[in-house]
């Protein structure tokens, strides 16, 4: 005999057997799956997805202020090479400048030289003065000088005393020589 086939059953009535092969749990590793992928998705968006988007807005605001009438706050490419031009310019004359004056320029050690020489010349002329107020004063001392004019003065005075005595305007003094100086 053939072996006796049970009835079929249906499907809603082999969902709720409880050995385990049942829908119930088929429903509960879909339901599982379900709530795996949609929770990845939900974590994808709010660590990628979304702030990409905010970064989006940002940049396409920034980007509506600087299309508006804002660009004069800012530099064109050609404003920006024209003032580097400028400023190199400047900076090249300002270098070669610089170069100029330390050519000119004096070091230490050459003023020194300088002005050790300047002390020998300044020595060499104190002495050549000093040998001419030696060799003046031994020929004609600035004491024998006041002394012969006191002396002069004195005769003067006599003779004019006398000559306004005598009331004779014709007279004659006679001037002692001087001496003269040598050259």
């Amino acid at each position: 005999m053939p072996p006796r086939s049970s009835p079929p059953r249906s499907m809603a009535s082999a969902g709720y057997q409880p050995n385990g092969n049942g829908w119930g749990q088929r429903y509960a590793m879909i339901i599982q799956t379900v709530t795996v992928v949609a929770m990845f998705f939900a974590g994808f968006w709010a660590a990628v997805i979304s702030p990409m988007v905010s970064r989006q807005d940002k940049i396409e605001t920034k980007i509506e202020w600087f299309t508006k009438d804002n660009r004069a706050d800012f530099l064109s490419i050609h404003e920006h090479q024209e003032f580097k031009q400028r400023v190199d310019k400047t900076l090249d004359a300002m270098s070669l400048e610089l170069i100029r004056l330390r050519e000119g320029q004096v070091t230490r050690g050459e003023h020194l030289q300088k002005w050790a020489s300047d002390a020998g010349v300044i020595v060499n002329i104190q002495r050549q003065i000093d040998d001419i107020k030696r060799d003046f004063g031994q020929t004609y001392s600035l004491k024998d000088a006041l002394s012969e004019m006191q002396k002069r003065l004195e005769r003067v005075e006599g003779w004019s005393k006398a000559n306004s005595a005598s009331n004779n305007h014709n007279v004659n003094i006679p001037i002692p020589p001087m001496k003269i100086l040598p050259q």
